[in-house]
């Protein structure tokens, strides 16, 4: 307890399946990375899409690790802090 969640970056990762969900608020990717996929959510990063072509431009993301339960189904996601061009 107190302790603050860690922040993780990965690097040059592609995103795939890009939506708007939410009521055109939030935004929902698999983040990919070789064989690697991570399913990810950005809460109020909608806008994100009009700036950044996200299935050709690899890309640098901050995020937390988070339990995600839908319709009854566990997975592990990525909680999204921030999204840029990777460099």
């Amino acid at each position: 307890m107190g302790n603050p969640q860690p922040v993780f970056v990965a690097r040059g990762v592609v995103a795939h399946r890009c939506k708007v969900v939410g009521g055109g608020q939030h935004l929902r990717m698999t983040l990919g990375q070789g064989t690697a996929r991570l399913h990810a959510i950005g809460f109020r990063m909608a806008e994100r899409l009009r700036d950044i072509d996200f299935g050709s431009t690899a890309l640098d993301v901050a995020f937390q690790l988070q339990q995600d339960e839908w319709n009854g189904r566990e997975r592990l996601q990525a909680r999204l802090i921030d999204v840029r061009v990777a460099e």
